[in-house]
């Protein structure tokens, strides 16, 4: 008996009749040889035109053959007459486990795949592949003499109760081995792993998730799980990445935990790298406008890391938290404070940047409010000219804010156009490359933030998630 039929659930037996049911061969036919096995509690039968002519005798087998068994048998009559061709049977294959799986949803689904003929075996075979349906069990059943039967066919005179009296089934005891039991899921899991690899490509995991295509796979469960790290990754839900990244055992898989620390904080380079892997994979997707938009919020916060992590600048003594003044104490593990504001109050412990920055600016007026890129190159340039021995030199910084200078009119596009716009089209306006771009940011996040842990291979944690489902889709037991 096939262990993977859950014993505790209710079972449904899912059968066409054919001539060697109910029995042949002095021996169970393989509806009835299933039902004799598996006891299902229900049981649909769907008979031609042909096998509806004798539709009686097959419920009272049932009764007769086998003791203490009375399941509740639905006969569907078709007014199939071409047996023979494949499209009698598409419509009432799909409706037939439609009502099954309606009226008993979770019940396990017996098929027999050894009655009636080739075209109908075809047609439940076809069904069976494209559902993907773990429930769904299809069963062969090896005639008693092991080919061909020699009998002839059940006709229009078989006798009920002669035939339950000359069934070698009732007798013999453990005749089992007679049932197979196919692994049409192979056939499915050829062209669903393309298809998950297309989607993996596009890092679209929750696109994998609702394809409801994994659990015809034996290592189903830790799929599902490294789908739902990458979809919570792509929502930057690092609470939820470190709960799914928790519950491996023996620490498999760690190095997708966002932080391993959750008690501490982590530095602001470490959420900005982390943001950018987002970005980095818009802008391998060719969505170029994802990308750019969240090229904005990517440069003020690594502004904000030079400050804070390369020139050990306070940002509590240049600017405030807007969301009522939050403290730094308050902002969980998973969060970093980067809802600033700007008064030019706040620059009061620096009498003279105010000065730098409205030269920078070439204004008189600054006004309070929002944190621009502009003022943030002005107050990293004038810390980079009064600090001794900066992290980083101003030729460094100067090169890198003039390149994503380049991209803010495109951003500006972007939010007032009703179009589209394509790598091309990125060249074309900001007179950069997109892939320069990238070069640009990995090589600055390379030459400034290695020595505060930064690893290049953090770029590239959706890549590695991707080769690790794709190696348990080869993996089956």
């Amino acid at each position: 008996m096939n262990t993977a039929i859950d014993s505790n659930v209710n079972r449904v037996l899912f059968s066409f009749v054919g001539s060697s049911d109910p029995t042949r061969n002095m021996s169970d036919g393989p509806m009835l040889h299933i039902c004799r096995y598996y006891r299902p509690q229900f049981v649909y039968l769907v008979l031609t035109k042909e096998m509806s002519q004798r539709e009686n005798i097959y419920e009272d087998s049932i009764e007769q053959n086998i003791d203490d068994y009375a399941p509740q048998v639905t006969k569907i009559i078709t007014d199939i007459e071409a047996a023979h061709l494949f499209n009698s049977y598409f419509a009432i294959v799909n409706d037939t486990f439609t009502r099954i799986k309606t009226d008993h949803p979770d019940a396990e689904i017996l098929v027999n795949m050894s009655s009636g003929t080739p075209q109908i075996t075809a047609n439940l075979l076809a069904y069976i592949v494209d559902a993907m349906d773990r429930r769904i069990h299809p069963i062969q059943v090896a005639t008693p003499v092991g080919r061909s039967n020699d009998d002839p066919p059940v006709g229009e005179d078989y006798d009920v109760k002669k035939g339950a009296e000359n069934n070698l089934d009732r007798i013999i005891e453990n005749t089992g081995e007679r049932l197979i039991y196919p692994d049409l899921n192979n056939y499915s899991r050829i062209s669903r792993k393309a298809q998950i690899e297309k989607l993996l490509n596009q890092f679209d995991y929750e696109a994998v998730l609702n394809l409801n295509a994994i659990q015809i796979f034996s290592k189903s469960k830790v799929i599902e799980s490294l789908l739902e790290i990458g979809a919570a990754k792509k929502h930057l839900n690092h609470a939820l990445v470190n709960e799914k990244v928790a519950s491996f055992p023996k620490g498999q898989y760690k190095q997708y935990f966002f932080n391993k620390n959750e008690k501490v904080r982590a530095p602001r380079w470490y959420f900005v790298t982390d943001y950018y892997t987002l970005a980095r994979v818009k802008a391998k997707c060719g969505d170029i406008a994802g990308f750019v938009i969240m090229l904005e919020p990517l440069t003020v916060n690594i502004y904000l890391c030079i400050l804070e992590d390369l020139l050990n600048i306070r940002l509590n003594n240049l600017f405030y938290l807007k969301s009522n003044h939050i403290a730094d104490s308050n902002i969980d593990a998973y969060t970093i404070p980067c809802d600033y504001s700007f008064n030019k109050s706040t620059l009061a412990k620096y009498p003279q940047l105010l000065d730098y920055v409205k030269a920078e600016f070439n204004s008189e007026d600054i006004k309070d409010g929002f944190i621009s890129t502009a003022l943030l190159v002005g107050c990293i340039k004038y810390f980079i000219d009064n600090t001794k021995n900066a992290d980083i030199p101003l030729d460094d910084f100067v090169k890198f804010a003039d390149n994503m200078q380049k991209i803010k009119s495109i951003r500006n596009h972007i939010a007032h156009s009703l179009n589209s716009i394509s790598a091309d089209d990125f060249s074309v306006l900001s007179e950069i490359k997109v892939e320069d771009v990238l070069s640009v940011l990995e090589n600055f996040f390379t030459k400034h933030f290695t020595d505060k842990g930064y690893r290049p291979n953090m770029l590239h944690i959706y890549d590695n998630l991707n080769k690790d489902i794709m190696a348990l889709l080869e993996i089956q037991e």
